[in-house]
């Protein structure tokens, strides 16, 4: 029988390579309308050549690389609880009770990160939808999108799917609006 470790690991090799056959299969979007630049640059690429400050862009149309950010954080704190948990499991000083609950947050962990990534990937299927940034807590999920146009509708289709995938935690939800 394969060891915790060997499954976790190859649980995680698994889904390394689905999201990056994902994301080199999905076409480039095509964000040449706007620009988020420093304050007193020129814009280039700008239907309107106006200019537009990091403070102005980042209220209004948000660039797509800010969800790459908020994903990376994500898993870098994820990643530092893994270690956590890992050495308390590796420990010879705690009880096999401690180690049992540590294997099972880090199960409970892996179980919330797939399914995130799966929200996330089916609301990158919708037609007004660019991207998606979601992140689960005990508290609520928080779901955050870029998105053609922010309507009752699809906020509502947002939290229909978040429900189904994630379950019963309070849902936020924010639209960031962007032209494409």
């Amino acid at each position: 029988m394969l060891k915790k470790q060997t499954i976790w690991l190859l649980t995680m090799v698994s889904l390394v390579v689905v999201l990056s056959v994902y994301y080199i299969a999905t076409p480039e979007l095509q964000t040449t309308n706007f620009s988020l630049i420093q304050k007193g640059d020129e814009v280039s690429g700008s239907e309107e050549g106006t200019e537009v400050s990091s403070e102005q862009g980042a209220e209004g149309e948000q660039s797509l690389d800010a969800f790459t950010d908020l994903r990376m954080q994500l898993e870098d704190t994820r990643a530092k609880a893994k270690e956590e948990l890992e050495a308390v499991v590796a420990s010879g000083s705690v009880s096999a009770e401690e180690k049992s609950q540590a294997l099972d947050d880090m199960a409970k962990m892996n179980e919330t990160s797939e399914k995130e990534a799966v929200l996330e990937t089916m609301l990158k299927t919708e037609e007004n939808i660019y991207d998606a940034f979601v992140h689960t807590t005990d508290q609520q999920i928080k779901v955050t999108v870029a998105a053609k146009e922010s309507t009752p509708a699809l906020a509502d289709q947002i939290i229909q799917m978040a429900y189904r995938e994630l379950g019963q935690h309070p849902i936020s939800v924010e639209i960031k609006e962007m032209n494409a």
